[in-house]
């Protein structure tokens, strides 16, 4: 899983959500539900009675890299705005996760709609379309994504492994 840190960091693996891109996404005003603080932050064996909005479980789990919660809140507040980058981004990365590359497309790329220079944004779709075969697309997003980030060992790998892909070697 390839996603920024924050600007100029390294990419990293693992699903480690970065929490300084995760921030800029975050917001608020949307009502509140019955949604336990340790559901939300993944952990058992803790019970809390405060509730958070969708906005909040959805920020508190993405700052996790928990994105199977993360997509839980994401599904009722993309209901009611579809257009916010946080749900897409949080959707689009569990499909991912999941490699349901073609599922997670057109929520990254709404995503990007948002924040097109998001070297993480670029770089997974570039992951996306490499997945899904789509060879030059995923080198046109990779090379984005480099341009932001261009000392990214990740985002290197990323491209190198399209050039290798589609070369058929």
């Amino acid at each position: 899983v390839k996603l920024a840190a924050d600007a100029g960091a390294v990419l990293c693996r693992g699903g480690k959500a970065a929490v300084g891109m995760l921030r800029r996404l975050a917001g608020g005003g949307v009502p509140r539900i019955a949604a336990p603080v340790d559901q939300a932050l993944g952990r058992a064996g803790e019970s809390r009675s405060t509730l958070l909005t969708p906005r909040e479980g959805l920020r508190f789990a993405l700052q996790k890299a928990n994105f199977r919660q993360a997509a839980m809140f994401a599904q009722s507040i993309i209901i009611a705005e579809p257009d916010n980058p946080q749900a897409n981004f949080a959707l689009g990365m569990d499909y991912f996760l999941s490699r349901d590359y073609a599922r997670a497309e057109p929520f990254l790329k709404h995503c990007l709609e948002h924040r097109p220079d998001d070297p993480a944004v670029l770089n997974n779709l570039a992951v996306v379309y490499l997945r899904l075969y789509r060879f030059q697309e995923a080198e046109k997003y990779a090379q984005a994504a480099l341009s932001r980030l261009p000392n990214s060992p990740e985002i290197q790998r990323t491209l190198a492994a399209i050039r290798k892909a589609a070369s058929g070697k």
